[in-house]
Parts: C-alpha cells; sequence; structure tokens
C-alpha cells in the first residue's frame, strides 16, 4: 500500500476530533447560555472544523485501499473469510461503545428509546456515522472488486452519479433542481442517507488499489492540478465564499479532488509523519472513544468550572487535547501482551 497512507489515516482521525472538539466547545456553551462565539476567532474555527470534509472520505479511500490489497486471483477476488473478518473487526467494537454512548447520554441529559430505535440508531450509525456504510462496502466489496477489475472508471462514474442523485433526493436544490417524488423509491431503505453522504469514497479506493500501477502514472502527472482544483474547492465551501456563491455541492466534490491528489503525496514530505502513523494506526479504536471522552470531559467542566465554558482560547485546545489524549492513553494502557486479547475486542 502506497506508505503515505498511514499518515494520511493518522491526519484524517485528528480532524475528526478537531471537528467534533469545535462544535461540542461552541454549541455547548451557547445552549447552557453563553454568548455566542464570534470575531476572528470563530472564523478560524469555522474553518478548522470544514475540514473535516475530508476526514471520513479518506477512512473509506484508505480501506477500499486495503480491500484490494487482500483480493487474490486473476480475476481478482476477495475471499468470504477476509470479509468476514474485517466486519467482525469492525462491528464488535462498533455495537460495544455504541452501548456505552447510550448509557452516557442516558446519565448526562435523560436521552433514551426503545429496544426497536436502539437497533435503528445502530443501523443508520448513531453516533459513529460511517460505520454502516462501511461495513455495507465490506459486505459488497467480492463483488465490486471483480466489476471494478474489469470496469474501474465506468463503475466508479456510475456509483458517484447514483452518489449525486441520491444527494439531490435528499435536499432537493443543492444543484437547482430537484426530481418527482415517485423517484423516492430509488432511494434504499438504512443507507439512502449514507450512500448520499459517501457513496464513492470506498469504490474509489478499491478501484485504485486494483489499477494502482496503471492509475499512479497520470495522477501523479495531473498531481499539481489535483492540489490546486482541492485548495479552490474548499475555499468555496468555507466562509465568506459560500454564502457568495452558494455551491453546497462542491463539498462532496472537494475530497473526491484530494484523493486523486492523496497518492502523489510522499511520506517523508508529510510534517511529523511518524507520529500521524502511530495515530493512524490506532484510528478506530479513537474514533469509538473520543466522542464518549468529549461529553465526559464536558460534563466534568460544566460542573466543576463552570467559568472555563466561556472562554474559547481555552476551552478549545483542553477539549481536543483531552478528547485525543484519553483514548489514546486507554488504547496503550490495553496494549500490552496480557490484555492484547481484551484490546482487539474493544477497538478492532
Amino acid at each position: 500500500m502506497n506508505k503515505q497512507f498511514g499518515a494520511l489515516r493518522g491526519s484524517a482521525i485528528l480532524i475528526v476530533v478537531v471537528h467534533h472538539s469545535i462544535d461540542l466547545g461552541i454549541l455547548g456553551p451557547q445552549d447552557l447560555g453563553y454568548p455566542p462565539f464570534e470575531g476572528w476567532g470563530s472564523f478560524v474555527l469555522a474553518v478548522l472544523s470544514f475540514l473535516g470534509v475530508f476526514a471520513v472520505p479518506t477512512f473509506l479511500f484508505i480501506s477500499g485501499c486495503f480491500a484490494a490489497y487482500a483480493t487474490r486471483g486473476d480475476p481478482p477476488q476477495l475471499s468470504w473469510k477476509a470479509v468476514w473478518a474485517s466486519l467482525r473487526r469492525l462491528l464488535v467494537p462498533y455495537i460495544l461503545w455504541s452501548s456505552v454512548f447510550y448509557i452516557v447520554v442516558w446519565l448526562q441529559r435523560d436521552e433514551s428509546y426503545t429496544l426497536a430505535e436502539y437497533a435503528k440508531n445502530l443501523l443508520v450509525g448513531y453516533p459513529f456515522h460511517f460505520v454502516p456504510i462501511l461495513a455495507l462496502n465490506y459486505l459488497l466489496s467480492p463483488f465490486l472488486a471483480r466489476a471494478l477489475r474489469r470496469r474501474p472508471y465506468l463503475l466508479v462514474g456510475a456509483i458517484a452519479a447514483y452518489q449525486g442523485f441520491l444527494l439531490i433526493v435528499r435536499d432537493p436544490g443543492i444543484v437547482g433542481f430537484s426530481f418527482p417524488n415517485w423517484v423516492n423509491y430509488l432511494v434504499p431503505p438504512v443507507f439512502g442517507n449514507p450512500l448520499a453522504e459517501w457513496g464513492v469514497y470506498f469504490p474509489l479506493g478499491l478501484a485504485y488499489g486494483l489499477h494502482a500501477e496503471r492509475m499512479q502514472s497520470w495522477l501523479f502527472q495531473y498531481r499539481k492540478l489535483f492540489l490546486l482544483a482541492t485548495v479552490a474547492s474548499f475555499l468555496v465551501v468555507i466562509p465568506p465564499l459560500r454564502s457568495v456563491l452558494n455551491w453546497p455541492w462542491m463539498a462532496y466534490v472537494c475530497p473526491v479532488l484530494f484523493l486523486l491528489y492523496a497518492p502523489s503525496i510522499k511520506r517523508n514530505a508529510i510534517p511529523l509523519v511518524r507520529q500521524l502513523e502511530v495515530v493512524g494506526r490506532k484510528s478506530y479504536g479513537l474514533y469509538l472513544v473520543h466522542l464518549i471522552a468529549l461529553d465526559l470531559v464536558f460534563l466534568l467542566l460544566q460542573s466543576l468550572v463552570p467559568d472555563l465554558l466561556g472562554w474559547q482560547a481555552i476551552l478549545q485546545p483542553l477539549l481536543f487535547l483531552l478528547a485525543l489524549g484519553i483514548p489514546l492513553l486507554l488504547m496503550s494502557g490495553l496494549a500490552s501482551r496480557p490484555t492484547r486479547s481484551i484490546y482487539r475486542f474493544l477497538f478492532g
């Protein structure tokens, strides 16, 4: 696999933690009656938060690449044994930490559901949104691998077009027009919204993994164009251009452009590459635990030092560092040999 992908995965999970820390740090105090955070600091936090558009697509793309390297034969085949192993590593920690999250929000804000509603939450990915779509992609990967080996560009283009269709159905007018109501029958149950958000990224990674040698040459040739297009499209989705141009669909184009640029990034050109690779190896555990850590930290701050909630310059870095540090300390403590089996059960 491309050597830079480990560091990119680490960068992606850091962006996720930043995004959720900023959201809670801004919205949490407002819900408690603190005045809205405004000025240049608010703009900087908004830009940092919008980096989140790259995070899940990067995870899914790299997961698709991993699936490609597990294929065997010609045409490539992904064994069901490998698929079930991937699903087990994905879903067991997901169900466990989702259950912990439901207990925390029940104790914290009396948020509870029926058994059927809890089952639905797990299916749609509350609170860990991208896990069900990744599980679906794992299930489909043996079939996708065969099809992508023969017609990679056609199939990825078709999946991207279907994602665009689902976006328009979900958000009428996102590109200036809407479909008639009868097209709702073409939206799959449960997975309609995740596919609208992230449908193309795993297949794109799988296609790249299967055809890396052929694709790398032209991706490298146009790397500067993809980089410039990524920066330009990101500027369109953040203030102030977002309100001027009103192109919300660019938030879904921007990650694709970045992922077309990503294979040309040199590993040694990434700052703090070794540290990011360490974080990247723990990315799934970080993803599952950091939301719970954030909620508990915010509750403690609200109870013990409520005045701190009005100081964003202190609150934001504190939330980020604790949301990152608590899961890393927990995983490091369980990664030793005596508790290694527990580690795999908890964090995949």
